[in-house]
């Protein structure tokens, strides 16, 4: 028994003592207690008084002659015979119990069932010992509530949330004085059994009220801790993502002619409105809230905030600024408010009503905060003054007593600790969530951190780096000045505090260090590393904890992320799994664990989709007993292993890795939950950044790491004693060591001998097969050293049974590697894309899992007879998912590999998570908010264009990728296919389509299956191939030809001219048939209503309808509609209700199947009910017009919208394109700021450079503009007015344009033009540069954005104009250039001439040929003999050295290549050097390979540097049926000698048809 228990019982038991009173009507003296009757209860001890009332009231005996048992367990029976007693007394029933039934106790417990005591399902087990929480529940019913008469005020119990189902029942007793705990905080401890002792003196204070006790309880210990919001590297305000991806809402309503209204910051340029990013956050009304926050501030001086509101924008805690200082709460902090680096941290105590600010590593000081119930936060700049804020982390949270990640500017003093020595924030295992410091703590210090006494269970954990053998340390959990629990580390181990050894530890290995107590209990679970290491009694049995300690005792130690808090036992928690036994498979299940929140643009991309809803709700995956109900449904339905993605932090990782990127789910959840030791785990090194460079890095920083937190973990997958991980590129894989296979080889080598060194028997490596369906890439996987390769997922084609199996058939028949089984469920990632695809129907799922398991696995042995792999868990942006969504397939999924593979049909334990449940399970995402997304169930099906402008029959079509088999009869394309995504292209070229005219596709078609059609396309101002440049459509299976109808409307990028179409009739294997595709439009009599606001059309989805003079507008975000129209918008589809603020600040109330709107508080009739179509509210829009005033013309079907100030319409209407006047204010004309402000008022474009801390230059201002189409054949100079004032000392800047074109996306260095700027200051006088291109051979095609650097440098600038000189004279001398450039254009057409400047006489095409990275160098090299030559350079050490040129590839076309070519040796000798030369052919392939494709005789070429120059000549075919040009190269490349590259030079080499 607990000591400190028994005391708290004694003490409240003093209050009682004495002979027993009559004062309780109903309660009758029956026994007489005779001193010493019996002998273990002497008079001296605490609970003899309430033997002897318990024992003279009847309600409780002797186990045996003269003896008590006051120390022994009081069993569940016992509770319920005391309470009958009790019950049957106070109503003075006089019932006969008898004990000669069955169990002595059967009469009692049928009397407590039949008056309510009890229910009869309460217990199954009557003998074993009571909890106390059961027997207070027992109790508390013996009597009426009534009876229990409050006498205290408990609104809370440290350790029983109020969501436990008897909360209510035990707060009845303690405000009665029954229990009041046993410590000064009111600790229950609901889940120890109770000893007749304790049973007798609470029985004896229900049936005696005098007895009851009257306490005011210690306040001490906080709720469950978690985060709030959680903003990093753009977590949650995705910089990609517009505002319905996003959990914030972002109120913008400046801005004209604006679709994508989106944004990660705050930047507000206007003087007459407000920018604002703000979100809802779950309720806080007590406790603790901390904030922390990194980013960057401009315009700072007035007007900006930060704040902490409840939901009436009553302040919490609020950082303002005001005349060039910051406030808090209207307090001035007596700090400037300058522009650069910000950081701060307000911890927020709601009891005590204080906040503590920190500013830039330093205590500001501490002040009042407001009164209210934390329920919002804003981060904004005012309506009447400008400022900017760029956020980089962002961290909210609620109830750490302790959460410190030294969000402070590198080099500052540890400001929130007490530090005894010398303790220093540096840079240090700053890889990833913004993370980008750690504090030093030099040999012999320490720090301490102090918070508010607690009691109950108390979690410290810290991150600690002990760089060498010779640092040694600890932390430490106390109480006072007392060590209550303790860790130390050496270079041989971490122990406790007795010295026990725990664990091993690897120097230069950052330590998850965790101490988890129960000071109620007095015990400790120690755990290094996510990993259970030992549980103790606390080194001193206090009550409370109140500090954490971390300490040097020895050379230089590191140590950050510390957090204390506490966890609570839920009655509701997470039930315990029911594991199928071992069925004889290893099933294991891909993980892609991305939704903390925010990554993958989060949650929001997926809340408009109720079928996409996780069981779990949107959850918080770093909460363990999310984990654990992610334990529970994968158990009970047959999965054995999670298969994690594992991130590296760094793309070149040389520092040890603190936290894994996204590691979240698996050190945070999974290594915390309950139930993680029914299940194992593994990892895929998800390498798409190749993330090291060399073996010894990779050994050092990343395979020591996995050792250390994974492989050693006892939960680790393991086959045949062997660890199993995998990698998800094989190519990247290679390229980690080196690029060679031997480089890989050598790698896998020291992995099985560094794994046996370590106890196990080798590994065994995976390689996700990346799609790839050819034999070539699965030999090569193998050449590396791969065990097996599988299928992460089967793409599209997981949704189709039949594909799915010839696929994995097929890859294991070619015999090169095995692989693994995989079963997968197709790719529906409308959350991303917009176009939703069908997943697998649970009948597929299960013909894939029973070919698994009948046909393919009993063609195998060992371990491959028995390991399969489902995908995928929670890829629900991505669109593969198998996690149970009731909107999906429920449990379906899973059900089908339990009935499958395990044989269970029992599906019983299946169950969701209640409400109650599921609101402890995430807290990142607001309940308030889904985004507003078309759903893609419902098409245009009215005014369909029945008009053709272009048809294209089967004669004019061709094979573009995927087919097996492509034929064409009577005009008929016919296709046969084992491939996913085969597609057709339009032969020949191109007839000038103009995408605006075309409103629709059709096709006309068969499919021998039910799948998707999608239409892909590019256009001249959006050349590149993309999936959000697509349509798509359902395709049924059918003998017959059918028509599919696809609507164009809503695709902002569907517009300028159509470059190319490509047909994917069917998305997975199968055949098909097209007889036509037409391109349709409107005649006059069809055209829609349109709608163009500010001069920018809004695309709506469906077509506007006009009803009774007033026009029905589906309302959709992404196309624009309301950030065209200036509003601010917020919704919920749980709510179906739609909040809109104009930008007069009308506000206007919509709620869907409702015709009453709210408008400024006001019901108001609408003619017809708001409905929602596909998703989208459809919206009356002139009644949005008419409220807010807006100037608007509706005439011949077109509404046109002017959301200007009349006195500015002029101005914009006599704009002329691409001249930049800024001469409206508060309009940038596109323009937007970066390490600038920038604001337009009084003709100017104006701002101010902004620091940038740790960066060089410090400064450098950007004004980037996009959307541009500029014909750089009309246009070569740029024309930049502007006035400045440097930073005092500088006398010299430079104003330079970056620029991208439609050819090169990117800005570069090589693509801009400069001037200089002179002077400190230009005054008042506007300084005119002119920016000349005309020299830049990048400056061709179109211009689609630039970069405008004012200046290079602090200081001020004033720009009055930029302007593009459209020069038509220049057009004209370029004329006869086209002519001269398309003639050669179609001379090389014809000749089928694919190489540029093989003879490398033009300087200007340098770039045509090049190298690869880290591989060899490629230049124009005068070369004695023959002049200009291509010289290619190997780089250090063992590579194949390539020189390369994109082509484009004519499928069916030989060629012919001719070219002389000379060896130059190694870096290290130039004679006598022999190798062989190789083309290398890129493209793909009928089987899906692309490169190193080979094509026979004359592929290559044996040289030696003695030969001096020779002569090749070669000649190869591209086979009709290779597929979709786009990647196409032709290469030359050498064998290494040795441990050398070779080097070589090439001249006069062309490629062209063969005759």
């Amino acid at each position: 028994m607990n000591k400190k228990f028994i005391l708290g019982i004694a003490a409240a038991a003093a209050i009682a003592v004495g002979s027993l009173s009559a004062s309780a009507a109903g309660f009758a003296k029956t026994n007489t207690y005779t001193p010493g009757m019996f002998n273990d209860v002497p008079a001296s001890e605490w609970y003899a008084s309430s033997v002897s009332s318990s024992y003279e009231l009847g309600f409780m005996k002797g186990t045996a002659d003269g003896v008590f048992s006051p120390e022994g367990n009081m069993t569940v029976a016992e509770a319920i015979t005391i309470a009958a007693r009790v019950h049957d007394a106070y109503n003075a029933k006089g019932t006969a119990f008898s004990q000669n039934g069955a169990n002595w106790y059967d009469d009692y417990v049928k009397y407590a069932i039949d008056n309510g005591i009890i229910k009869s399902d309460a217990f199954d087990d009557y003998e074993r010992p009571v909890k106390r929480y059961e027997m207070a529940v027992i109790f508390s019913k013996a009597v009426p509530d009534d009876y229990l008469a409050a006498k205290n005020n408990v609104t809370e119990i440290p350790d029983v949330p109020n969501t436990n189902g008897y909360f209510d029942r035990l707060q009845l007793l303690y405000n009665a004085g029954v229990v009041m705990g046993n410590d000064e905080f009111g600790t229950f401890m609901p889940n120890n059994n109770i000893i007749r002792a304790e049973a007798a003196a609470i029985i004896g204070r229900i049936a005696l009220p005098e007895n009851r006790l009257q306490k005011t309880l210690t306040d001490a210990n906080y709720d469950d801790a978690y985060y709030l919001a959680l903003t990093a590297n753009g977590l949650d305000l995705a910089g990609s993502a517009n505002q319905y991806d996003t959990p914030w809402q972002y109120d913008n309503r400046n801005q004209n002619g604006v679709i994508s209204n989106s944004a990660n910051h705050v930047a507000d340029y206007y003087l007459d409105g407000k920018v604002e990013l703000w979100r809802d956050l779950d309720d806080v009304s007590r406790g603790l809230v901390g904030w922390d926050f990194y980013g960057s501030v401009a315009s700072v001086e007035d007007g900006v905030y930060f704040k902490l509101v409840d939901d009436d924008l009553k302040d919490v805690a609020a950082l303002t600024t005001k005349g060039g200082k910051y406030y808090m709460n209207g307090t001035d902090t007596g700090i400037e408010a300058k522009n650069g680096t910000l950081y701060f941290s307000m911890q927020v105590d709601l009891d005590a009503n204080t906040v503590a600010l920190y500013m830039n590593g330093a205590k500001v000081g501490d002040y009042a905060a407001g009164d209210y119930t934390v329920s919002r936060v804003y981060i904004g700049s005012g309506k009447e003054t400008i400022g900017s804020v760029t956020i980089t982390r962002n961290d909210i949270y609620k109830d750490y007593l302790v959460n410190e990640i030294f969000l402070v500017p590198a080099g500052g003093a540890l400001s929130e600790w007490e530090v005894s020595g010398t303790g220093t924030v540096v840079k240090k295992g700053g890889q990833s969530y913004s993370d980008t410091a750690s504090a030093e703590l030099a040999a012999g210090s320490v720090a301490k951190k102090s918070f508010k006494p607690v009691s109950g269970s108390v979690v410290y954990e810290a991150y600690m780096l002990f760089p060498t053998a010779g640092d040694t340390g600890y932390i430490s959990l106390n109480s006072g000045d007392t060590s209550v629990a303790k860790l130390t580390l050496d270079a041989n181990g971490v122990y406790a505090p007795d010295g026990t050894k725990l664990r091993h530890h690897t120097n230069n290995i950052w330590q998850t260090l965790r101490i988890e107590t129960d000071t109620v209990n007095g015990t400790v679970l120690y755990k290094v590393n996510g990993k259970k290491v030992g549980e103790f009694a606390l080194s001193a049995a206090l009550p409370t904890v109140d500090n954490i300690t971390v300490a040097n005792t020895s050379g230089t130690v590191f140590f950050d992320d510390v957090k204390v808090f506490m966890t609570h036992d839920h009655d509701d928690y997470c039930p315990v799994p029911k594991p199928i036994t071992d069925d004889g498979y290893d099933v294991i299940l891909n993980v892609c664990s991305l939704w903390r929140e925010g990554t993958h643009f989060g949650w929001g991309a997926v809340s408009a989709f109720p079928d996409v809803e996780p069981a779990l709700g949107y959850y918080d995956e770093g909460i363990p007993e999310v984990a654990d109900w992610e334990i529970k449904f994968m158990v009970e339905n047959g999965i054995d292993v999670q298969h994690f993605c594992w991130y590296c932090p760094s793309s070149n990782q040389l520092e040890p890795i603190k936290r894994s990127s996204f590691n979240f789910a698996l050190h945070d959840g999974f290594f915390n939950a309950e139930y993680s030791d029914m299940m194992k785990f593994t990892f895929m090194w998800e390498n798409s950044g190749v993330n090291t460079t060399n073996l010894e890095d990779f050994k050092t920083y990343i395979w020591s790491y996995w050792m250390d937190y994974y492989f050693l973990d006892s939960r680790f997958y393991t086959i045949d004693n062997k660890l199993v991980f995998t990698a998800w590129s094989w190519n990247n894989f290679k390229k980690a060591f080196g690029g060679t296979n031997e480089g890989a080889q050598e790698a896998v080598k020291f992995m099985n001998d560094d794994a046996k060194a370590h106890g196990f028997d080798g590994i065994m490596l995976f390689f996700a097969d990346g799609h790839a369906q050819d034999a070539g890439s699965f030999e090569s996987m193998a050449k590396l050293g791969a065990t097996a390769s599988y299928a992460y997922h089967w793409n599209q084609d997981g949704n189709n049974a039949d594909a799915t199996i010839k696929r994995l058939q097929r890859n294991q028949d070619y015999g090169k590697l095995y692989i693994v089984p995989t079963v997968s469920v197709g790719f529906n990632n409308i959350g991303w894309s917009g176009v939703r695809k069908n997943l697998a129907s649970l009948e597929d799922h299960k013909k894939v899992l029973n070919y698994i398991k009948n046909d393919y696995l009993t063609k195998q042995e060992g371990w491959k007879s028995k390991t399969l792999i489902v995908s995928t868990w929670n890829e629900y942006g991505e669109g593969t998912y198998v996690m149970p969504c009731k909107g999906l397939h429920g449990f379906g999924y899973l059900e089908n590999v339990a009935e499958v593979i395990s044989g269970v049909t029992d599906h019983s334990t299946n169950i969701y998570p209640t409400d109650n449940q599921k609101a402890r399970l995430g807290h990142l995402y607001p309940k308030s908010k889904t985004s507003i997304k078309q759903w893609d169930y419902e098409e245009e099906t009215g005014n369909v264009p029945q008009k053709a402008l272009f048809t294209f029959t089967g004669d004019e079509l061709d094979q573009a990728q995927n087919i097996d088999d492509f034929k064409v009869e009577n005009g008929i394309a016919k296709a046969t296919t084992s491939k996913s995504d085969p597609a057709l292209k339009i032969k020949g070229e191109m007839p000038e389509i103009h995408a605006e005219d075309v409103i629709a596709i059709r096709v006309t078609a068969k499919s021998n299956v039910d799948t998707t059609m999608e239409i892909f396309y590019t256009t001249s101002s959006s050349p590149n191939l993309e999936q959000s440049k697509s349509f798509n459509t359902k395709v049924t299976k059918s003998d017959d030809f059918k028509e599919y109808v696809i609507n164009t409307a809503g695709k902002a990028s569907w517009k300028d001219i159509v470059n190319f179409f490509r047909f994917d009739i069917i998305s997975t294997a199968g055949s098909f048939e097209v007889s036509k595709i037409e391109l349709l439009g409107y005649d006059e009599s069809q055209l829609p209503i349109t709608i163009t606001i500010d001069k920018k059309e809004y695309a709506s989805p469906f077509h506007p309808i006009l009803k009774n003079d007033e026009l029905y507008v589906p309302a959709s975000s992404i196309h624009g509609f309301f950030s065209l129209n200036n509003l601010y918008y917020e919704w919920s589809r749980y709510t179906g209700k739609l909040r809109i603020v104009t930008k007069k600040d009308h506000e206007i109330i919509f709620n869907i199947d409702s015709d009453v709107a709210l408008v400024d508080g006001k019901e108001t009739k609408l003619a017809e009910k708001v409905t929602l179509r596909d998703g989208l509210p459809v919206l009356p829009l002139f009644f949005i017009y008419k409220i807010e005033e807006t100037n608007y013309t509706f005439e011949n079907k077109a509404v046109t919208v002017s959301t200007l100030d009349k006195k500015y319409q002029d101005i914009v209407d006599q704009r002329v394109a691409y001249q930049y006047e800024f001469d409206v204010p508060g309009d940038l004309e596109g323009f937007t700021c970066s390490f600038a402000t920038g604001v337009v008022k009084d003709g100017f474009l104006s701002g101010d450079s902004v620091e940038r801390p740790g960066q060089s230059p410090a400064y450098d201002p950007m004004l980037s503009l996009g959307g541009l189409s500029i014909d750089t054949l009309k246009c070569n100079k740029i024309i930049v007015g502007m006035k400045h004032k440097f930073l005092e000392g500088i006398e010299k800047s430079g104003v330079e344009i970056f620029f991208a074109t439609d050819k090169e996306s990117s800005l570069s260095q090589d693509k801009s033009a400069n001037a200089s700027i002179t002077g400190n200051s230009s005054g008042d006088k506007v300084v005119e540069y002119v920016l000349d291109f005309s020299e830049n051979e990048k400056w061709t095609g179109t211009v689609t954005n630039i970069r405008f650097d004012p200046m290079s440098c602090g200081g001020h600038f004033d720009v009055d104009y930029i302007r593009f000189v459209m020069d038509e004279n220049l057009a004209k001398e370029n004329e006869a250039k086209i002519e001269e450039a398309k003639k050669r254009e179609e001379e090389k057409l014809a000749k089928g001439i694919l190489i540029e400047n093989g003879d490398a006489e033009d300087a200007s095409a340098a770039d045509v040929f090049f190298g690869e990275k880290g591989n060899a160098t490629v230049e124009i090299f005068k070369d004695s003999e023959k002049g200009n030559v291509w010289k290619i350079t190997p780089a250090e050490g063992k590579v194949w050295a390539y020189v390369k040129q994109k082509v484009t590839y004519q499928t069916g076309v030989k060629y012919k290549a001719s070219l002389d070519i000379k060896l130059t040796g190694t870096l290290t000798s130039d004679s006598d050097v022999k190798t062989a030369v190789y083309c290398n052919l890129k493209y793909m392939d009928k089987d899906g390979k692309q490169d190193h494709i080979s094509f026979g005789a004359g592929s290559s070429i044996d040289l030696s540097t003695e030969d001096g120059w020779k002569h090749w000549e070669f000649e190869f075919e591209i086979p009709a049926d290779s597929t979709f040009r786009g990647n196409d190269q032709f290469s030359f490349y050498t064998n290494p000698v040795g441990d050398e590259g070779v080097g070589y030079m090439i001249d006069n080499l062309t490629v062209e048809k063969a005759q």
